[in-house]
This record gives structure tokens, C-alpha cells and sequence, in this order.
């Protein structure tokens, strides 16, 4: 499993706030109270997407791949290669396609 962008892009804004939040308050800037609660907040909220999402995805099966191709590859030609991709995920739309690779 590996964090999307997205939630790494949050995790840095949430990080950022939180210094900077820490940084004021070391320097003795009046700073309300409540930007402390919501920047715990919404680190919490953040933490609870997060796995919520990890345990959801823990959950699916992993997409099976095939590939099928020529018993013997020539140097230098194409060859048809099929990838045949197999999954159990809930939209259930067939998955095929097919490419040409040339070997070297």
C-alpha cells in the first residue's frame, strides 16, 4: 500500500501549519486557542481518512496480470505481446488491450 499524493500533500500542509503554529506560540505570539484544537482537528480527521481508506483497500483483491507472447523473440522485430488483465473489483467492466513491443 502505498499513500496517494493527495494525502501526502495534506499531511505536509497539516505539518506546515503545525510548525508554524509551534514556532508562534515558542516566540510568545498571542495566538487564540482555538487554531490549536483545529489544527489537531484536522490532523485527526486526517488520520482517520487515512485508514479508513487502508483498511478499505486491504479489503479488495489484487488485479491479477497475464502476458502472452511468441515462445521465441527475433532481435530487433515486433511481436505481439497480449496482457490479459483479470479483476474481482465491484464495476465489473473487462479490462483487454493489447501492444507491440520490440525487442533489442
Amino acid at each position: 500500500m502505498k499513500p496517494t499524493r493527495l494525502l501526502l500533500l495534506w499531511l505536509c500542509v497539516l505539518l506546515v501549519i503545525g510548525i508554524v503554529l509551534g514556532a508562534l506560540q515558542a516566540l510568545d505570539f498571542a495566538l487564540p486557542s482555538y487554531l490549536s484544537r483545529i489544527s489537531w482537528g484536522l490532523l485527526l480527521a486526517l488520520l482517520t481518512l487515512a485508514i479508513i481508506d487502508a483498511v478499505r483497500l486491504k479489503h479488495l483483491p489484487s488485479p491479477r496480470l497475464q502476458r502472452h507472447m511468441p515462445g521465441s523473440l527475433a532481435l530487433g522485430h515486433w511481436s505481439e505481446v497480449r496482457l490479459e488483465l483479470e479483476h474481482d473489483f465491484h464495476n465489473r467492466r473487462p479490462c483487454d488491450f493489447s501492444t507491440m513491443c520490440r525487442t533489442a
